[in-house]
């Protein structure tokens, strides 16, 4: 089985918190430092994905913080796989700004600064919601049209050619067409809003070690 883990601590020495897939905190000179080095995991966060993970009947890792549990993508918006709940907090993170922004919770960071923000948590409220017939509504697209940014602009007036013979919502799950126009719309905020999350992730560390 593969874990993803997406925010990490260096215990060597003194440095923010790392968050996302990627780090480059982490550099091993040589072959023997990797002898020296080792990799610990919250359990409790562990455990409870894969209790997720066992449980057939279970749909999400706790009933709180719903879109926070959503991993962070760039594509596959159309396939039903995207929309799992499966990220899980340990007790030094648990809090709601220690949890790491996606591309389905920057909205609540970007306050209006990048109008594709607004598309990525209504189409997961509406999946999460709906599953299969879940649904993008029109205004929602139409509401970035006066974002300023051209190349958002583009895109979004290519998103509502998808709405044919006046339709005011269009299906999300299997829609490639969607698909490929979302993976257009870069999201270049979440490392910003990311560091007042490593900085929260590092007050809360220093609390615990304390």
């Amino acid at each position: 089985m593969n874990y993803l883990i997406t925010s990490f601590v260096h215990l060597g020495k003194k440095e923010k918190p790392s968050l996302g897939a990627v780090s480059t905190s982490f550099k091993l000179e040589a072959l023997e430092d990797s002898f020296s080095t080792r990799i610990y995991i919250d359990k409790y966060a562990y455990n409870k994905a894969m209790k997720l993970a066992e449980n057939k009947d279970a749909n999400a890792v706790t009933n709180y913080n719903i879109l926070d549990q959503l991993r962070q993508v760039g594509t596959h918006f159309e396939s039903p796989s995207t929309y799992y709940l499966c990220r899980a907090s340990g007790f030094v993170t648990r809090a709601h700004q220690c949890q790491p922004y996606s591309i389905f919770t920057l909205s609540n960071f970007d306050r209006g600064r990048c109008p594709s923000a607004e598309f990525f948590s209504s189409i997961a409220d509406s999946v999460l919601k709906s599953g299969d017939k879940g649904r993008l509504s029109k205004n929602v697209v139409e509401n970035g049209l006066s974002s300023g940014n051209k190349e958002i602009e583009k895109v979004i007036s290519e998103i509502l050619k998808l709405y044919e013979n006046n339709q005011q919502s269009i299906s999300i799950i299997g829609n490639t067409g969607l698909n490929a126009l979302l993976a257009a719309l870069h999201q270049p905020y979440i490392n910003s809003a990311n560091e007042s999350v490593a900085t929260a992730i590092d007050d809360s560390f220093q609390f615990f070690e304390k």
